[in-house]
């Protein structure tokens, strides 16, 4: 364990609060003012124990203790809870800070920043599962390869799809791991996160977090949605249609790379070409809006989780960058180098972004349907896109879209920048720093008492009514 205890007390964070705890007063007077009257026993002269049955007539008791004691209880708690009180460890650390990564990509993680993990390992960090329960890692086991894995045949029925498989999925939630996190480590700890950066794995809010907090991600496993070798053909058909306008090369660019999907999937594509006022005579898959006009209209024309992309407008800003996607998020890859693009609002959110963090592609849901709007061009004069080999890989997820069935395959990815969690602000209640090396970690006892204070009332309200009912002969 990375803390080694040195003092626990508790402490009050809301002190005032004890002051309810002089509620106590009314259950006193409730039971005290309930008093009972003396019995009189006439025997003999009366005289002679008068004075003794006019004391017990107005003598003050608490006849029903166990009642009595359930509600000073009660009201003793709920100040308690007011109070808001924690259990307060003050700790000192012996690592120097933890190292976290998902045990079933060890790896994969090992291989993209081995002098990195090497380097903190030897000064001292701990290696932890980046999973449930933050186990403890063998740093023996970094450099080690999984399991042999093999083609494999899965996805949606009447749609064929090979993914590499290297067993089953792993099912890592970067962000919700972060919050717990949060509550277990003292505020600025120094931790270092290596997670994919798979879309499909980012779900929520982006957390905030005390954590001195570093980020770095890597693709995971390479896999191609269909293998060319073992793929078969699908007799559905997509029907996509696409809106050259002036914009007449890169239409050419994106009929080519649709036409290579379609030859390496087995897929049918009806490709379509219109002009700005013709609309679709059938529902499409896919609409390519690239004549730079509104196009949200054309949302109507598409199927049920059908897609629209089209070109965003705005101001051209001359300024080489790089596309950050999942082909060269991955250390080692060449990326994609982009001439031009267009500033102006971003609708939806990012799937693709510049290397200065600028969203160069997002996404909007609109009733099951997404429309993508993309801030440069399919063009050789804005990017090199169009000439890599992997243009027609960044198409793929536009002409035959991952379902909620094999989401787990989402090829879409985030950069560091999009990932890490955000520096929290304000002072964290369950983790100090002290200035004296040791750090003070907190636990609230809140739920805790309010459990108590529930069942309480409840014994309380029965043990009344039991009191209270009726008595039959």
């Amino acid at each position: 364990m990375p803390f080694k205890h040195e003092k626990t007390l508790l402490q009050l964070l809301n002190p005032i609060g004890l002051l309810a705890a002089t509620a106590v007063m009314i259950p006193i007077l409730v039971h005290l003012w309930r008093v009972r009257k003396g019995k009189t026993l006439r025997i003999g002269s009366i005289a002679l124990i008068e004075g003794s049955a006019r004391t017990r007539s107005t003598s003050l008791r608490i006849h029903n203790w166990p009642l009595f004691l359930l509600r000073c209880l009660l009201i003793f708690t709920l100040a308690f809870l007011l109070a808001s009180p924690v259990w307060q460890k003050d700790v000192k650390a012996n690592a120097k800070g933890w190292i976290l990564i998902p045990a079933a990509e060890q790896h994969i993680a090992y291989a993209a920043y081995k002098q990195k993990i090497d380097s903190l390992l030897a000064a001292q960090w701990e290696l932890h599962e980046f999973g449930n329960g933050f186990i403890d890692l063998s740093p023996k086991e970094l450099g080690a390869s999984p399991a042999p894995v093999e083609w494999q045949q899965g996805g949606q029925a009447g749609r064929p799809r090979i993914y590499y498989d290297p067993g089953e999925p792993v099912e890592v939630r970067p962000w919700a791991l972060v919050k717990e996190l949060d509550t277990r480590l003292p505020a600025g700890y120094p931790v270092q996160v290596f997670a994919s950066n798979s879309l499909s794995q980012y779900a929520g809010a982006r957390p905030n977090t005390h954590l001195s907090l570093q980020w770095h991600s890597y693709a995971p496993i390479e896999n191609t949605a269909y293998n060319p070798n073992t793929a078969g053909a699908d007799s559905a058909t997509t029907n996509i249609t696409i809106y050259p306008g002036n914009n007449l090369a890169d239409a050419r660019y994106v009929k080519a790379a649709l036409e290579a999907i379609a030859e390496a999937t087995g897929k049918r594509f009806q490709i379509t070409s219109l002009t700005g006022n013709q609309t679709p005579q059938v529902p499409q898959q896919l609409i390519i809006r690239l004549d730079e006009q509104p196009a949200t209209q054309l949302l109507q024309n598409l199927t049920t989780n059908g897609i629209l992309f089209q070109y965003d407008t705005g101001k051209v800003i001359d300024q080489p960058s790089y596309l950050q996607h999942p082909s060269s998020a991955a250390p080692g890859n060449n990326q994609y180098k982009i001439h031009r693009y267009v500033t102006g609002p971003a609708e939806g959110h990012p799937v693709w972004t510049l290397a200065n963090g600028l969203p160069l592609l997002t996404v909007e849901d609109t009733a099951g349907k997404q429309a993508y709007h993309y801030k440069s061009r399919f063009n050789p004069g804005w990017g090199d896109l169009v000439w890599e080999d992997g243009f027609a890989a960044l198409l793929l997820p536009f002409a035959i879209p991952v379902t909620n069935i094999d989401i787990a395959y989402d090829q879409r990815a985030l950069d560091d920048r999009q990932a890490i969690p955000q520096p929290a602000t304000g002072k964290k209640n369950n983790a100090i720093n002290n200035t004296n090396g040791h750090n003070a970690s907190q636990y609230s006892l809140t739920t805790l008492l309010g459990i108590i204070a529930g069942l309480l009332f409840t014994a309380e309200r029965i043990l009344a009514w039991w009191q209270q009912r009726p008595q039959h002969a």
